[in-house]
């Protein structure tokens, strides 16, 4: 340790520049928090960073020069008993070989507490990641996050294991953009249960309601789904849901369908809402059973239907023409209708073909897309049409007309992006007389 070594922010951390057991070299704390604080250091024979954390009880620790202590005889029961818990997770830890689980190279005593070195992962947190965004991320971009993420928590709870801490600042985004599960609590919780110090482990928004409670008997991997189902609502919706116990008094969830951003499965958004009920009976029991329903492929469209799952005022408002929408009243009984403009088409400056199809705008392909896949959704089916009849004589083209105007009823749009029954078809025109031979 140097004579002077450099100040730090916490005044019950190692300053910098503090020397481990010979092998590491503090440069600097990373975090605290209320069971330990975490270091970057050099670990001097390998040449390369590591991450140490230090078991350090903010509410029963205290510090003298170098070691650590329990502040009176009264916790001193509880110091040991938690120590005894924190080298229990390293040597759980350090058996995990996953890509994304935090890696556990060495744990050690000294100082009157105990050490674990972790790998040192290059990169931010999930939540600076987000913030980094400027945007909502796309399902693809979740989706890279959320598999491998299933796959380490999987392992974990196989072993009997949990990490009780899952939040948008526990796991990291590496440079290669895939995730890492850092900062486990699953200690935390045994300390937090045998000393009655629960508000020193959960966080708002993120922890089920059973880690409110003071024993981890009703806890499982249940309690994982649900912390991790309310990191991807903070992803989807921007922001975390309301936390556990205001939920128990007057549930305000809203729905991550409605919560939304961006556009999502309609399942991944359904196994959020799942994940993130309060019962415990009523979430999903295992990884495996809500990967199901995560990561399923949203289901292939029936014919006739586009399969758009956003809101009919957000779609049309995408669309070019100019979009005149009912205004705001109060419900009535018959939807209101939009009324689009075509954009202004050119006269043709050449005879038109009789074949020549005529000019369209954007709404009108869209109807056009709606024929492809289901012919009779919009033409009236007529009756008592003959077999074959005589072809008639192709006639001229009408012109162009400058500006045109199609009016849609909103249960034949909500149809097209499927939504609803087919509107009812329109009763057959009159049939025409032939057209007389010249």
């Amino acid at each position: 340790m140097p004579a002077n070594p450099a100040p730090t922010d916490n005044l019950l951390a190692l300053p910098d520049g503090t020397e481990l057991v010979g092998d590491y070299r503090i440069k600097r704390v990373l975090g605290a928090g209320g069971f330990g604080i975490t270091y970057l250091a050099d670990e001097k024979a390998l040449a390369r960073l590591v991450t140490i954390k230090e078991y350090f009880p903010a509410d029963f620790a205290a510090r003298r020069a170098t070691n650590a202590s329990p502040r009176s005889q009264e916790v001193a029961g509880d110091y040991q008993w938690g120590l005894d818990r924190f080298i229990e997770e390293a040597q759980t830890l350090a058996r995990f070989d996953h890509p994304n689980v935090v890696r556990v190279h060495r744990y050690f005593r000294a100082n009157n507490t105990a050490y674990m070195v972790l790998h040192f992962e290059e990169g931010g947190s999930f939540k600076s990641w987000l913030r980094g965004l400027k945007r909502a991320p796309r399902q693809a971009e979740l989706d890279t996050m959320v598999a491998p993420l299933l796959d380490a928590l999987e392992i974990i709870h196989k072993a009997n294991f949990l990490h009780r801490d899952i939040a948008p600042d526990n796991i990291m985004v590496r440079r290669d953009g895939s995730p890492v599960l850092i900062d486990f609590g699953s200690a935390r919780g045994h300390i937090a249960s045998h000393s009655r110090t629960v508000s020193a482990l959960v966080k708002p928004g993120y922890s089920p309601y059973e880690q409110y409670a003071t024993t981890t008997s009703s806890q499982g991997p249940w309690t994982d789904i649900y912390a991790l189902g309310a990191t991807l609502y903070h992803a989807i919706a921007g922001k975390r849901p309301p936390d556990a116990p205001s939920r128990i008094v007057s549930d305000e969830y809203v729905k991550a369908a409605e919560a939304a951003l961006s556009s999502y499965r309609s399942g991944f958004l359904s196994a959020i809402d799942k994940a993130l009920r309060l019962e415990v009976g009523e979430r999903p029991q295992s990884i495996a059973e809500w990967r199901g329903d995560l990561l399923a492929p949203e289901p292939k469209c029936a014919p006739g239907r586009l399969g758009l799952r956003l809101p009919i005022a957000r779609t049309l408002g995408r669309w070019s023409g100019a979009v005149t929408p009912a205004p705001s009243k109060v419900a009535l009984p018959a939807p209101p209708e939009a009324t689009v403009a075509l954009t202004e088409q050119p006269q043709s400056l050449v005879p038109v073909p009789p074949d020549a199809p005529q000019p369209k705008g954007q709404l009108l392909d869209f109807i056009d897309a709606l024929k492809k896949h289901r012919p009779t959704i919009l033409t009236p089916k007529k009756k008592n049409q003959a077999a074959t009849k005589p072809p008639r004589e192709p006639v001229a083209a009408p012109s162009v007309p400058r500006e045109r105007a199609v009016t849609l009823s909103e249960s034949d749009v909500q149809f097209g992006l499927g939504y609803g029954p087919p509107p009812e078809p329109p009763p057959p025109p009159a049939s025409a007389p032939p057209h007389p031979k010249k």
